[in-house]
């Protein structure tokens, strides 16, 4: 196992996968939650189309995280996500992917790590916050980007659905609630999706316009949580639970012309 140090520029392999329609068919389900006009917007012809299923797909790198990096795992939190889409996934055949560590940002207390998945058809950055690993004499984050501060524009209230479909698609999500918890913690990537999805359906845009989409989680959100999404017609966006903000920094951007 690697210490922070030397896990910069760590390769952490290969993963091919079949995709499945019946799967991708689960997700969008869950993903749409009890909002019915979700459906019209994840399923065309039939299909479901749902860019965010890249996350779960590439959740893989994660646990190889794990097994190649030298700290508690079971103390790290996802800090943030950008899901870069190259172009539409199919319903079906074989996808490859790569995973790596760019870089290993030291905050000088905490620690920064940066996993990257990318294939044909998305690139993935996730950001793995670690407590107490910093001081590794690492780089320093760069400034944090700001998209300033705006008078939202519209407020969306995000769909409603417990997780058992998702605990169905993917079962080894380390992210997956604890079914011990009284009101489990709901996963951080699926408040992120349905976040893209709300705003996909506010700005009537055809879910292959998807370019980018990230945002930074600043605190986790219990499952069945009332969410809300307050968004800018320029993309900028945070979600709202019911003790403040959940996500912040985000920033929903399009292919060939600009959201809205």
């Amino acid at each position: 196992m690697s210490p922070l140090r030397g896990l910069a520029g760590v390769d952490l392999g290969h993963r091919r996968v079949e995709l499945s329609e019946s799967e991708m068919t689960y997700y969008a389900l869950m993903i749409a939650g009890d909002n019915a006009s979700s459906f019209d917007v994840l399923f065309r012809d039939g299909q479901p189309a749902c860019p965010s299923y890249a996350l779960p797909l590439s959740e893989w790198a994660m646990h190889e995280l794990v097994k190649a990096a030298d700290f508690d795992h079971t103390r790290t939190m996802l800090a943030g996500v950008t899901m870069t889409m190259k172009r539409p996934l199919p319903t079906g055949g074989w996808l490859d992917m790569e995973g790596r560590v760019p870089v290993v940002w030291d905050t000088g207390r905490s620690a920064l790590v940066d996993v990257e998945v990318v294939s044909e058809y998305f690139s993935v950055h996730f950001v793995v916050y670690v407590p107490d690993g910093g001081g590794f004499g690492g780089p320093s984050p760069p400034p944090s980007e700001s998209y300033g501060e705006c008078r939202p524009d519209f407020v969306l209230p995000l769909a409603h659905a417990d997780t058992a479909v998702y605990r169905k698609v993917r079962p080894d999500d380390i992210e997956s609630p604890d079914p011990r918890q009284t009101r489990p913690v709901q996963p951080g990537l699926i408040t992120f999706a349905r976040g893209l999805v709300s705003l996909v359906e506010h700005h009537r845009l055809p879910v292959e316009r998807v370019h980018e989409i990230r945002a930074r989680f600043v605190a986790p959100a219990r499952l069945g949580e009332p969410l809300s999404l307050h968004g800018c017609d320029d993309g900028r966006f945070v979600v709202r639970g019911e003790k403040g903000v959940v996500m912040d920094g985000g920033r929903l951007t399009a292919s060939a012309a600009a959201v809205g």
